[in-house]
């Protein structure tokens, strides 16, 4: 590595999750840029993630995923 490359990847500067159910689809809340709350309501949900670095360390990284609520 470069030396102009830490030694660990830091923690996003910006982090958007939106989910989506059903034809629903809206943006969550993440606190603290590493946690969002679980829907209370029974279902699938499907979630988009992206996530930001733009200081020391300068790219991108998306992430899909589900859960289940019973």
């Amino acid at each position: 590595m470069g030396a102009d490359v830490p030694d660990l990847v830091t923690n996003p500067d910006k982090v958007k999750v939106v989910q989506f159910k059903g034809d629903e689809e809206k943006e969550i809340e993440v606190i603290d840029k590493r946690s969002m709350i679980a829907p209370m309501e029974e279902g699938k949900y499907f979630y988009s993630l992206k996530l930001e670095w733009d200081s020391e360390l300068v790219g991108q990284a998306y992430f899909a995923f589900s859960i289940l609520v019973r």
